[in-house]
Parts: structure tokens; sequence; C-alpha cells
């Protein structure tokens, strides 16, 4: 199976996440809405995906330890879209996410992506 040079995803697993990405009213639909305060934890470093987020309203923030164990916080670009890679592959997800102000989010569970996925 041949990884992608930049990410080091498969090619299944990019088409499972341009899938999900074409279907995303499918999904939305099947998801849970959930508003959450200003300083509330989405997800952390290194923990295992549970589902995936898409964001409606408000602005998260990501940030990871560095070696020197401080936080240091990541650029984030428009993507609405958050949790999904590290769901698809498996993967521990690679930061943490807290709102950076109040949030309205939808919550598709991993067991929602799995049964459509088939």
């Amino acid at each position: 199976m041949e990884k992608d040079n930049c990410c080091g995803v498969s090619e299944i697993e990019m088409k499972a996440i341009k899938d999900i990405e074409e279907n995303l009213k499918k999904f939305a639909d099947k998801g849970e809405k959930v508003f959450l305060q200003k300083g509330h934890v989405l997800f952390y470093e290194g923990h295992a995906p549970y589902g995936f987020y898409i964001l409606k309203k408000g602005e998260i923030r990501f940030s990871r330890t560095n070696m020197h164990g401080q936080k240091v916080f990541l650029p984030v670009g428009e993507t609405k879209i958050f949790g999904l890679y590290h769901l698809v592959t498996n993967t521990p997800y690679c930061a943490t996410a807290e709102a950076k102000s109040d949030l309205e989010v939808l919550f598709i569970s991993k067991s929602v992506v799995l049964d459509s996925l088939g």
C-alpha cells in the first residue's frame, strides 16, 4: 500500500476522507449538536479519536506540547472539520483542541462513520 509522501496517508485512507467530506450532509444529519463554552477541550493531544467535529459557530484553537514541556499554539486554517484525519487513520490526536470562544459544533461519532463506510 503506497503512502502519501506529505502526510503518510494511504490511498485507501485518502479515499475514505474524501468520501466523508463529499457526503458531509449525510454525516451531519446523523451528528449530535453540541454547545460548548469557551475553554472547553474537545480532544487532547495523544488521545484516541472517538469521532470528528463540524464547526458551526465559534473558534477553536489548537496547541501541542513541545519537547521542553511548553504549550505551543498552532495556526488554524479555514477548515470547519476537526478530528477526521485521526479518526480515519486510527491515530492519536496530534494536538489539543480547545474552544477559543463559545462553540456550536456537530459531533459525528466513530460508530456513525464506521456504519456509513460499511
